[in-house]
């Protein structure tokens, strides 16, 4: 089989995604001359105090240096080149710009990230939770085990206010209650009272 036909194949029909974008009409650049952008003096001494901040990520910075060269009326080419950057970058960072101003070229918007916290609040309902019997709960089991606890617990979460405890982990259950010092020493256990501090 000959793998270098594929290769030439592929790379005569590569298109980068920028240039159907700009065909689409979303930022038209290509064939014709560059536009540039409209800055004030208080942004442009804002995206300059940005490139020198030592502390600052390196992606800001560049996004900054984009802004500034655009507006000086430098072209998506000429940007690319000078700021390091594939040109898709630099016409994603004018498609901010145009979308929402400086900041929001800047800066990202926060992500999911990591799960809240789980609350006091949440932990003494858990508490609560595993010191009834299921049997009083509607459940034919007169003690838990830590995977009937996490289930009614998952189930019931929502409707009790405690969202976040809708899609807690069994290991997160056991060590809740560890840390209240519920904690057995083997599964299933009935506990028969705790003292919440």
């Amino acid at each position: 089989m000959n793998y270098n036909r594929g290769k030439a194949l592929t790379d005569a029909v590569h298109v980068p995604v920028c240039a159907l974008s700009e065909a689409k009409g979303m930022i038209k650049t290509m064939g014709r001359k560059s536009s540039s952008i409209t800055l004030t003096d208080e942004q442009r001494d804002y995206l300059e105090t940005q490139t020198r901040a030592r502390t600052i990520q390196s992606q800001t910075v560049n996004r900054a240096r984009i802004l500034w060269l655009k507006a000086d009326g430098c072209s998506v080419d000429n940007i690319a080149d000078k700021v390091g950057i594939n040109r898709c970058s630099v016409m994603l960072c004018l498609k901010k710009f145009n979308k929402g101003g400086v900041e929001n070229t800047l800066f990202d918007a926060p992500s999911r990230g990591r799960n809240a916290e789980i609350t006091d609040d949440e932990k003494a309902w858990l508490i609560n939770i595993a010191c009834q019997k299921p049997v009083d709960l509607g459940y034919s089991s007169e003690t838990w085990t830590r995977a009937s606890l996490t289930k009614h617990i998952n189930k019931s979460a929502e409707n009790a206010g405690h969202i976040r405890l809708s899609t807690i982990s069994p290991s997160k259950v056991r060590d809740i209650l560890e840390k209240a010092e519920l904690s057995p020493t083997r599964w299933p256990v009935t506990v028969r009272s705790v003292t919440l501090i």
